[in-house]
């Protein structure tokens, strides 16, 4: 019979945990950045529509 311990290469709890929380981190990353390139967006055609004087204004 074999006396020895097996070696496993199994995760603990506390090691799982941590992988999925780094997952989360970077998911939460990427929609961070995602938002941010959203919102640059919105206000830079905020700023643009802004700029343009409107066609009653033009006429006065």
């Amino acid at each position: 019979m074999n006396t020895k311990p097996k070696k496993t290469t199994k995760t603990t709890k506390a090691e799982k945990l941590a992988q999925q929380d780094a997952a989360r981190q970077a998911h939460f990353r990427e929609i961070e950045g995602q938002m941010s390139n959203l919102l640059s967006a919105l206000y830079d055609e905020i700023g643009s529509r802004r700029k343009k004087p409107s066609a009653n204004a033009r006429d006065k």
